[in-house]
């Protein structure tokens, strides 16, 4: 990719992550940054001065995970009916002696933990799918969309969750994956009040990277209340970084981050000392100073400690709140509705009863859809974008509705003032952008007219290399400086559109209702090199045939990967990147885990020079982010050459 085509994704990405950022209270110029610092970090096993006994207690319940929303409906079984695509992925589930695992719910996802921000924001949870280990061990998912960095996550009583990550499914075939579960890490502790009295039925919230602040139920999460003693325990949790978030009647409640479980270590302590409940109270108005209902208020304690303190309320009918659970102290308190947004954040003292927070309503931007006679489109859907300036590149927002309006008409809320342009679907119609237009000083924009229109055409015929037309291959479109990482599925379709279509029996395929724009087609079949061919002008109503397109078988990489005593490693992930350094190309990256003897391979791969490294996935877990696992006679990856048809031979030594 061009350096200037880089710049201009990470300002969009970064323009895009501000529109996250300030969806919640406002805009990113009226954050308060008083008293706000570093973060320390405290070893799980400080527990300071500490006076109150720490003597074990009986304990039954050590920490309930929170499962997440599966697809099944009442009836249903949670494997989800297959899809045409001739493919299966299956595996055993094992404990870290090999032993079968019975019981284990999988779920395949295409986002991992450690990914979830660099995601399309279109990911819905209930497309995940969801089965469970049989009495053997054994499980598998049937017809799953091909894809290249799918994630199993595991789930069992008596093991901690277990993520994983790039698994590549193809378009037919079956594809293996062995799932080692492997103990949990313990974290004990009891709950007191600042008197050293304890706290029974405290409920205790372990979150891992996704945090407290994730309100919806996810598997990352443990949850535990304490016993007559205040006492609590967590066992099977997961190692690395960690938040926990104490609550009890009548007691602020309190967030502590920074705790960090490292493999082989513990079991830790943490003892949590609640204060009693302060409050802060007031009422919400809208523009015109009436009383505004329904607004969800929170108040944010921010501070250089990793101890910290949240609580919300929801605005009465007269607009009154009145938010409980505080610790003392000083609070920024914002406030969110849809359609509306705070004036500005407050920054107040527990115990205060008369916060006025103003709200403004959000500016909306209007118009119509019609197609190419003028008559609105039966149903439609409409999202706003946000324009960049220097490019003609476009990032889509999370703002969008469905309508189903005789005359077309629309209307979006807009989150802050900038540059935009409203984007168009409907059936049998090309996406179509509207003129860019700018809102300002917190105005409306009226008047927005989107022509749906036909949209271009992408035609072509895919062969092998010996001439033969190969039926079923997956034939993509995609921007057309596109590279499948994390970054690229971040941004979303930019301006050009996504779509996937199968050739028929003649090896032809057809794409239709395309964005006018410059493209990437990228075609997959399986026991093949996957073809990318790039700049491809797409125009409105003109087809664009790109004639014969042969794809090869490549090459094949394998190896097996040592440690320093020669012994095999397995689950190792090995990476292999191809070596663009003076080519005029788009990168390719291929990625493989060994097997139960330590054994990698990588079939297909494109002819030409590569990078190959491998790292344990479970590296970096402790907060040293794992070191790379590599010859030992060079401080980089190796480097090797892969030839059409030839078999290369790598083995990596720890």
């Amino acid at each position: 990719m061009k350096p200037s085509a880089v710049l201009t994704l990470v300002l969009v990405a970064v323009a895009a992550l501000i529109i996250a950022i300030t969806q919640f209270g406002g805009g990113s110029d009226n954050i308060t940054t008083e008293d706000v610092g570093p973060t320390t970090l405290e070893s799980p096993t400080d527990i300071g001065s500490l006076d109150a006994p720490t003597v074990k207690q009986p304990k039954v319940d050590t920490g309930t995970r929170t499962e997440a929303p599966t697809t099944a409906l009442a009836g249903e079984t949670t494997e989800a009916a297959p899809t045409t695509d001739d493919n299966r992925l299956a595996g055993l589930v094992t404990d870290e002696l090999q032993n079968p695992v019975a019981g284990v719910k999988l779920r395949l996802t295409r986002v991992s933990a450690t990914g979830f921000l660099l995601t399309e924001d279109d990911h819905d949870p209930r497309q995940d799918r969801t089965t469970m280990s049989d009495a053997n061990g054994n499980y598998q998912f049937a017809g799953i969309e091909p894809f290249d960095h799918y994630v199993i996550v595991a789930t069992h009583p008596e093991f901690r969750r277990t993520e994983v990550t790039d698994i590549a499914i193809g378009d037919s075939g079956t594809f293996s994956e062995m799932v080692v579960l492997l103990p949990g890490h313990t974290l004990t502790g009891f709950v007191f009040d600042e008197g050293k009295n304890p706290v029974p039925g405290a409920m205790l919230q372990l979150d891992g990277v996704f945090g407290p602040t994730a309100s919806e139920a996810h598997d990352d999460r443990l949850t535990t209340t304490t016993d007559e003693a205040g006492y609590y325990e967590f066992t099977n949790c997961t190692v690395g970084h960690h938040s926990l978030t104490v609550t009890a009647d009548g007691y602020g409640n309190q967030i502590i981050r920074g705790l960090q479980f490292i493999e082989g270590k513990g079991p830790d302590q943490r003892n949590v000392y609640l204060k009693v409940a302060e409050r802060i109270a007031g009422r919400v108005v809208g523009p015109d100073g009436s009383p505004l209902g329904g607004v969800e208020i929170l108040a944010v304690s921010i501070s250089n400690s990793n101890r910290q303190c949240t609580s919300g309320a929801t605005s009465a009918a007269d607009g009154t709140f009145d938010i409980g659970a505080l610790n003392e102290g000083k609070y920024t308190v914002v406030a969110k509705m849809e359609g509306y947004r705070l004036e500005r954040s407050h920054r107040v003292d527990t115990g205060t009863a008369d916060v006025l927070l103003q709200m403004r309503r959000l500016s909306m931007v209007t118009g119509v859809v019609l197609g190419p006679d003028g008559v609105a489109p039966a149903s439609y859907e409409v999202r706003l974008r946000r324009t960049h300036a220097n490019t003609d590149q476009t990032t889509e927002t999370n703002i969008k509705e469905k309508f189903a309006n005789a005359d077309g008409s629309f209307s979006l809320s807009v989150p802050s003032d900038g540059t935009y342009l409203v984007e168009a679907r409907a059936k049998d119609y090309a996406p179509t952008f509207s003129q860019p237009f700018r809102i300002q000083d917190s105005g409306d924009f009226d008047g927005v007219t989107i022509n749906l229109t036909i949209g271009g055409v992408i035609t072509g015929t895919v062969f092998s290399s010996n001439g033969d037309p190969i039926s079923g291959a997956v034939v993509s479109t995609h921007m057309n400086d596109y590279m499948n990482d994390e970054f690229d599925q971040f941004l979303g379709s930019m301006n050009a559109t996504s779509v996937k279509v199968r050739t028929n029996e003649e090896g032809k395929f057809r794409i239709q209702g395309l964005r006018p724009d410059t493209y990437q087609i990228r075609v997959k079949s399986s026991g093949h090199v996957e073809l990318i061919k790039q700049d491809i002008a797409v125009r409105e109503n003109v087809p664009n045939d790109v004639g014969a397109l042969r794809l090869s078988a490549g090459g094949t990489v394998r190896g097996v990967v040592f440690d320093p005593r020669r012994n095999t490693i397995t689950s190792i992930h090995v990476t292999l990147t191809s070596d663009v350094r003076g080519r005029n190309e788009l990168p390719r990256t291929y990625k493989a885990k060994t097997d139960s003897t330590g054994a990698f391979v990588f079939p297909n791969v494109a002819a030409g020079p590569y990078l190959i490294s491998a790292q344990d996935p479970n590296a970096g877990l402790d907060g040293d982010f794992g070191d790379l696992i590599q010859d030992p006679k060079r401080n980089m990856a190796r480097r090797i050459v892969v030839n059409e048809g030839q078999e290369v031979k790598y083995d990596l030594k720890l």
